[in-house]
């Protein structure tokens, strides 16, 4: 049978190692944070991005007409 062993920190390799996580969990929060309102921009240019394409479409349908009815005159 193999012998085990097991390496336990010293306290101050604990408390050092707890600070760590603590800082990257942190700054993992923050970051997921910032992907969120990232995302939430992404989502409102997606929006602006089909009002334009809306109103695009309109006007070049308007333009169309008005040349139609130019070219019939």
């Amino acid at each position: 049978m193999a012998d085990t062993m097991t390496l336990e920190p010293t306290a101050k390799e604990a408390a050092e190692l707890q600070a760590e996580i603590t800082h990257y969990l942190t700054e993992m929060r923050q970051l997921n944070e910032l992907m969120a309102q990232d995302q939430k921009r992404i989502d409102a240019l997606k929006v602006e991005t089909r009002v334009i394409a809306v109103e695009t479409r309109l006007l070049m349908e308007s333009l169309q007409g008005t040349l139609q009815e130019l070219s019939a005159a």
